[in-house]
């Protein structure tokens, strides 16, 4: 029974890096202007040089409140970073918050 539960935490730990990737991978090049249109003001925001430093901050349906970084570099989407919530003790990504939107 141990072994089967590593098993299943480790596809969901596995399967969690995948969606934060991926939602840098699909949102990446995103122009300044089409990212804010879909996902809105952030929270915070911050410059240094040509990068800007975007924060999102989200409620889930529980509660729990979570961040979720953006960079951006001479106006286009380089990374973003879902900040992980806790769910029976495994680290897994939200929706991305407000930024979810531009997922879809």
């Amino acid at each position: 029974m141990r072994k089967l539960t590593c098993i299943v935490a480790a596809l969901l730990i596995t399967g969690c890096a995948a969606t934060q990737q991926g939602a840098t991978e699909r949102l990446a090049g995103m122009s300044r202007g089409d990212f804010l249109a879909c996902a809105g003001v952030p929270n915070g925001a911050a410059r240094d040089g040509d990068r800007e430093f975007l924060t999102y901050t989200s409620m889930n349906s529980e509660g729990r409140t979570f961040r979720t970084k953006v960079i951006l570099r001479a106006n286009t989407v380089e990374s973003v970073t879902c900040a992980p919530r806790t769910w029976f003790g495994l680290d897994i990504p939200p929706a991305c918050g407000a930024v979810g939107a531009c997922l879809k």
